[in-house]
């Protein structure tokens, strides 16, 4: 794509090469931003370009007293995830196999889909009491509950902001 396609009322000629390298650079980010933009618009939402990966939406909270991490796993049951607990780092994995497979008077359609993913999420250290550590599995949504260990909680102090 020429510079010269983006600016029709110009002529070719009349931009210098100086201006023409000043803009490469714009058209080149620019070019890129729309590739990122819609690379996420594949068929399959399980499958794209990093070879049937796919990450889940994650929102971590943190209370006095626990942390707690929400993941959406759609079409996924309790047995395609697994949760590890490893010093200061909370993973979660999981797999979806789907195959789908449809006969008519005329045709067969067999359709096979699958993603993996592995979220990592860093903890601060000594924090997470790792035997209290719960996870509930609801309609496609992981919730996992973190409770802190009693000399965390004690460490965090309030501290009031007053006006003027």
């Amino acid at each position: 794509m020429n510079i010269s396609d983006l600016v029709p009322w110009r002529d070719r000629r009349s931009l210098s090469r100086r201006e023409d390298e000043a803009l490469y650079p714009m058209r080149r980010e620019m070019d890129r931003l729309f590739d990122e933009f819609f690379r996420g618009f594949e068929m399959e939402p399980w499958r794209g370009e990093n070879g049937g990966r796919f990450n889940p939406s994650l929102n971590v909270s943190e209370s006095d007293d626990a942390i707690e991490a929400t993941l959406e796993l759609p079409g996924l049951s309790e047995d395609d995830i697994e949760i590890t607990l490893v010093g200061d780092r909370l993973t979660v994995t999981g797999e979806k196999r789907d195959e789908e497979e449809e006969h008519g008077k005329n045709y067969f359609r067999r359709e096979r889909s699958y993603g993996y993913f592995r979220r990592t999420i860093p903890l601060p250290s000594d924090t997470v009491d790792a035997d209290k550590v719960d996870a509930k599995f609801d309609k496609g949504v992981l919730k996992i509950t973190m409770p802190k260990r009693e000399t965390a909680q004690t460490q965090a102090k309030r501290i009031s902001v007053k006006s003027g």
